[in-house]
């Protein structure tokens, strides 16, 4: 019985080693070769009180790193309503300190309608944007927040997360943020 059981566990670890990692090789390709990286974005015109500064905001661009071109789809993520960005299925979320987890920021504006899944072909170096700030993230201790999209590329069998970290409010406590934190500018 006890061998029976240990031939068990060899025979799901090699089907581990034969079908999973390749996919796991995959992802990690994909990641090598797409980035999200985030930029300040131009002001928020809709946000400007007279006699104040503009809102600054920010833009998540995916970039293809690699030498070849890639065929994506934009996914929206599961439990979540519409998201920001040019396809609506990008999304911000707060590094809470407290239990040291990333909060999902829901959209300020409600939508009851799910974003559509986009095609999208990423000639290689070249980069769009696909992430946006929908309302200034500022008040007055510095916060780290992330762009956080879910993407299909064609040929895996499962979706790839890309995430970007950026501060805003200033430079920020380093102890209790996670180390894309601690690396963001």
């Amino acid at each position: 019985m006890v061998e029976f059981r240990n031939a068990a566990r060899v025979i799901g670890a090699l089907f581990v080693i034969a079908f999973l990692l390749p996919e796991l090789g995959a992802v990690a390709k994909v990641k090598s070769a797409l980035s999200l990286a985030v930029e300040h974005g131009p002001p928020d015109v809709d946000q400007v009180i007279v006699g104040t500064a503009p809102v600054s905001t920010f833009v998540g661009l995916l970039k293809n790193r690699s030498s070849a071109a890639v065929t994506l789809q934009t996914v929206p993520m599961l439990h979540r309503q519409r998201g920001n960005g040019r396809f609506s299925a990008c999304y911000v979320e707060r590094w809470d300190r407290l239990s040291q987890m990333w909060v999902y920021l829901p959209s300020p504006v409600a939508s009851s309608d799910l974003p559509d899944i986009h095609m999208l072909k990423l000639k290689a170096g070249e980069s769009v944007s696909v992430c946006s700030t929908p309302s200034p993230l500022t008040d007055n201790a510095p916060n780290c927040y992330r762009f956080i999209l879910q993407i299909q590329v064609e040929g895996l069998a499962s979706p790839t997360v890309l995430s970007a970290a950026f501060i805003v409010g200033g430079p920020a406590r380093q102890k209790g943020l996670p180390p894309e934190c601690r690396a963001a500018k």
